[in-house]
């Protein structure tokens, strides 16, 4: 029966974030990936940093923001149905961005950047 027993876990999981710390982290992210954009020397470390943008944005997309509670009734679904399209677009403009970095296409990087900051002012201005 011994060999039916199951050993509990020993591996360590990283604790669940909420949408506001995913949020803060893409910030950062973001910020330092604005730093480094022009210096190609930093764009192999900047490639990585961009899959990490898409990693944290395909946990977004399934975390509902506080202000759809906000929104009349009957707009509530439409709402979401939004958030998850900009969240899907910055996911597509985040994976653009990593192989942009990764072509050390600097120029094309930079014009994602401007992409991914209008879709998130966008996405401020509608949802935070």
């Amino acid at each position: 029966f011994a060999q039916n027993a199951q050993l509990p876990s020993t591996a360590i999981q990283a604790p669940v974030k909420n949408l506001q710390q995913n949020m803060k982290e893409l910030g950062s992210i973001f910020k330092a990936l604005s730093t480094a954009m022009n210096d190609p020397a930093q764009n192999a470390e900047s490639a990585k940093q961009a899959s990490r943008l898409v990693d944290i944005f395909k946990l977004t997309i399934n975390q509902v923001p506080d202000s759809i509670d906000l929104f009349p009734i009957n707009e509530q679904t439409q709402a979401l149905e939004d958030y998850k399209k900009l969240s899907q677009n910055q996911i597509d403009l985040a994976e653009k961005l990593s192989a942009a970095f990764t072509a050390n296409d600097n120029t094309g990087a930079a014009l994602i950047m401007t992409q991914m900051n209008d879709t998130k002012k966008e996405g401020h201005t509608k949802y935070k």
